[in-house]
């Protein structure tokens, strides 16, 4: 039986970019795509910058996810990570 070829992997590309016009804390672009553009605003610290990176990585795994749906996993998963303390180390 002949093998099936691996399935190319997605790369997120991570970016911080000033958000307040959009009125918005993070976004992602093309989920999609091979190489999925996720922005989050440089003024998140802490466990809202998790819950914004989990809200936007979700979009991108889960695509057809609804808004509603994506909200309230990603708070389950930063509050997860976060009681692990899984923490940002800024460079």
């Amino acid at each position: 039986m002949p093998r099936k070829p691996p399935a190319k992997r997605k790369v997120v590309v991570l970016t911080e970019r000033k958000l307040g016009r959009e009125q918005a804390h993070g976004q992602v672009w093309d989920p999609d795509s091979e190489n999925p553009l996720i922005e989050i605003d440089p003024k998140l610290t802490g466990k809202d910058r998790l819950t914004i990176l989990c809200h936007e990585a979700i979009h991108v795994g889960l695509p057809t996810m609804s808004e509603a749906e994506v909200v309230r996993v990603s708070k389950i998963v930063a509050a997860v990570l976060w009681a692990d303390n899984y923490r940002r180390v800024d460079q």
